[in-house]
């Protein structure tokens, strides 16, 4: 038989209604698997469901009717009479009233919220901006005599991030299902809680979070009405005199994330390889988690695992 360009591959692929979903995913990041990740990471179970979500050819009771092996496409859960892989990762009201959904969430939430206190406290470790001032050498310690050999010179280290500044009050505050907080009334009083609310009342300055994991095809959508949403909370807290920030972050139920979600991590000083590792990171607890509510999809009852973690 004659071997297919890739081109033509494509081609054929973009026909095929279901299997081609994931051609349209242009803002989202590759997962950009490698032979030893693939081995290590994923278990073979885990990896064919991976490939089978992406291509929409899980054995999910809506594909199973279209393939003629049952005659009904209920859920088991909830009675619902179109349950596809949609359903039974991101909708399903039993599963979002169990808590199968809000577990995934604040599964990566914790990543994300981890990092952050990374960041922070390799900033308090470079020091103030008067110690790192003392740290640079004098214009005599400079200064290199004719015929002295040419001092070794230290990598640059990274500028540090301006965000953060000197100050140590730096407060940490997440919103997970068991858990919540309020926002302290010094910013503003709302009952709007993001998903993460980082503040210093010394420095006036608050960083407000906000993680999506919907299905990879809803994701601008969400990235949007998350925006939306809190877009009043961050303008009043403005207009009480602070220095406020709103970041959303979209990391979908099959492990894709969105490229500006990126835009946090390096706006808190992280470093390109530090992103790149976050990056992962996000990927991977998405899609073990997602993972086991698949394999309970038809399980009705539900017991609160500990949050998954890489």
């Amino acid at each position: 038989a004659k071997e297919l360009t890739n081109d033509e591959k494509i081609g054929k692929i973009l026909q095929l209604a279901c299997q081609s979903k994931w051609t349209e995913w242009d803002e989202l990041i590759n997962l950009d698997l490698k032979w030893k990740e693939i081995l290590y990471s994923f278990s073979p179970s885990m990896l064919s469901f991976l490939l089978n979500s992406i291509q929409g050819t899980l054995p999910d009771p809506v594909n199973l009717r279209r393939w003629k092996k049952t005659a009904e496409a209920r859920c088991h859960l909830c009675g619902w009479k179109y349950c596809s892989q949609v359903h039974i990762l991101c909708s399903c009201k039993v599963a979002l009233q169990q808590g199968r959904i809000s577990w995934r969430h604040d599964s990566i939430l914790g990543s994300i919220l981890k990092w952050m206190k990374v960041s922070r406290k390799s900033q308090k470790e470079k020091g103030s901006t008067e110690d790192r001032m003392r740290k640079l050498p004098t214009l005599k310690e400079s200064f290199v005599a004719a015929g002295t050999p040419r001092p070794t010179r230290k990598k640059p280290q990274q500028t540090p991030c301006q965000w953060w500044g000197d100050t140590q009050d730096w407060k940490f505050l997440s919103d997970k299902r068991d858990s919540q907080y309020q926002i302290p009334p010094e910013i503003t009083c709302s009952p709007l809680r993001p998903d993460i609310c980082i503040y210093s009342l010394e420095r006036k300055s608050c960083l407000f979070v906000e993680l999506t994991s919907p299905f990879e095809d809803n994701i601008a959508e969400w990235k949007v009405k998350k925006s939306t949403k809190y877009d009043d909370l961050v303008r009043r807290s403005r207009d009480n005199g602070w220095n406020t920030k709103l970041f959303t972050v979209e990391v979908g139920a099959r492990g894709f994330v969105n490229t500006s979600s990126m835009a946090l991590f390096r706006f808190v000083g992280l470093t390109s390889k530090q992103c790149k590792g976050i990056r992962k990171e996000l990927s991977t607890i998405a899609i073990r988690s997602s993972y086991f509510i698949w394999l309970n999809r038809e399980n009705k009852e539900w017991i609160q695992p500990s949050k998954v973690v890489d």
